[in-house]
């Protein structure tokens, strides 16, 4: 872990990694959501082929997002248990269980 922080440091990049990368699975359940919607609307089938696309994708970022999250809280917050990790880890497996 030491070594990638470090290679990041190097090129410039001193922030943590994890809230860059779960843009990708927040926004893909949005995405989702608004798809699912307008389908419901307007009777699109191609909508709700849009919106499964959109969960699928999020279920695949969830994967990085929650592996970089574990890395920074490792390497910034020294792995402590404070509330606001354990609820991050309690929303990000809701989120898991629910796509």
């Amino acid at each position: 872990m030491e070594a990638f922080y470090q290679a990041l440091h190097s090129i410039g990049y001193t922030h943590p990694v994890h809230p860059t990368m779960v843009y990708l699975p927040i926004g893909c359940v949005m995405a989702a959501f608004i798809f699912a919607l307008l389908s419901l609307l307007f009777r699109g089938r191609g909508l709700s082929i849009s919106a499964r696309h959109c969960v699928v994708l999020a279920l695949v970022g969830i994967f990085p997002a929650v592996a970089l999250g574990y890395m920074d809280w490792q390497y910034i917050r020294g792995g402590t248990w404070v509330f606001a990790i354990k609820m991050k880890i309690g929303l990000a497996a809701v989120l898991f269980i629910l796509l």
